[in-house]
């Protein structure tokens, strides 16, 4: 993505990984609250030395070699995304449209959204960024006096219970690539650092702030956090889950935007004619509505699959270059 600045790009990674938490049906309310944090915690320990030791090798994950790779990587997180928005706005709304229909609504916004430019583009993720957390801290606050400290759950820890919640964090989301490739030196580093931490304590507040309002009820119902959302209230303002719905889906149709232009510009790199980057975006909407087809699940895998095979690409060609010196 041309033209974002590194603090543009910290954000909107931030915002991708915090709207795919947030939205996750399979994630949220899955497990205890405990296992669940366990879980991500060491998710994210495993990222952050993954980000150690890519910047420690000093490889290039999005060079020309892997662009193709690359572009999979993110058309397949845009579909996935603009899936998660339909399952998101069908739960949320009582009389919803065609799925399908939906699904070609958020990516035509995301396609009008890249002729404003990727700089646009990372500025809205920005601004999602702090929607999201303010959303955050007003809804674990609207919910204090409905706190119960006896209803955090509290268990010993188990190779076998940890695993279980690990399996459903286990996948490697697209954004962690655009993080791979941002923390080339050591300040780049540290903000990506921080994402991490701020992804993980955001996500922690929401869960720990369900899970003490509604208890172990959170592990059956389908979206406990929108429950927590209507059952929350400050002052005179009661029912204020429009304006989270309103948050989450305006995150979620940023980060669509923001997957769509990353996979654009993978795309870009094999057309060299004067409307290239309109050739791209064609190529990448048609790529990521084939992609739509495609379950959340299995697109994971692939993103996943392709992460991996872009950093040993980049390893073998920081290899050929040091044989080369």
């Amino acid at each position: 993505m041309k033209k974002v600045k590194d603090t543009q790009l910290a954000f909107l990674v931030f915002a991708c990984a915090a709207v795919r938490l947030v939205t996750a049906q399979q994630v949220f309310g899955a497990y205890s609250a405990q296992l669940t944090l366990v879980a991500l915690l060491i998710k994210y320990a495993a990222l952050f030395a993954l980000l150690f030791v890519t910047k420690k090798a000093k490889i290039n994950v999005m060079s020309t070699q892997s662009a193709w790779l690359a572009a999979i990587i993110f058309a397949s997180s845009c579909a996935a995304t603009a899936l998660d928005t339909e399952s998101f706005y069908r739960y949320a709304c009582d009389e919803p449209l065609d799925a399908r229909m939906v699904i070609l609504l958020v990516l035509a916004a995301a396609a009008c959204a890249l002729f404003c430019g990727d700089g646009t583009v990372a500025r809205t993720a920005q601004i999602a960024a702090f929607l999201l957390v303010l959303a955050a801290a007003v809804l674990a606050f609207s919910n204090i006096k409905n706190a119960d400290m006896s209803k955090l759950s509290m268990q010993q820890l188990t190779l076998q219970n940890t695993a279980q919640p690990l399996s459903l964090l286990s996948y490697i989301p697209a954004e962690a690539l655009l993080l791979v490739a941002f923390c080339s030196d050591n300040q780049r580093f540290k903000k990506g650092a921080f994402v991490l931490l701020g992804t993980f304590l955001f996500f922690a507040v929401l869960l720990v702030s369900t899970e003490l309002v509604f208890g172990s009820g959170t592990q059956s119902e389908l979206r406990p956090l929108q429950m927590l959302t209507r059952v929350g209230s400050i002052s005179v303002f009661k029912r204020l889950d429009a304006v989270y719905v309103f948050v989450w889906i305006f995150a979620l149709l940023a980060k669509t935007s923001c997957m769509l232009s990353a996979a654009r510009s993978a795309f870009q790199a094999y057309f060299i004619e004067k409307h290239s980057s309109l050739y791209a975006l064609l190529l990448t909407l048609l790529f990521t509505a084939l992609l739509s087809y495609m379950s959340v699940a299995r697109q994971r895998d692939i993103t996943t699959a392709c992460i991996f095979l872009c950093i040993i690409i980049a390893l073998v060609k920081k290899r050929g270059q040091n044989n080369a010196c």
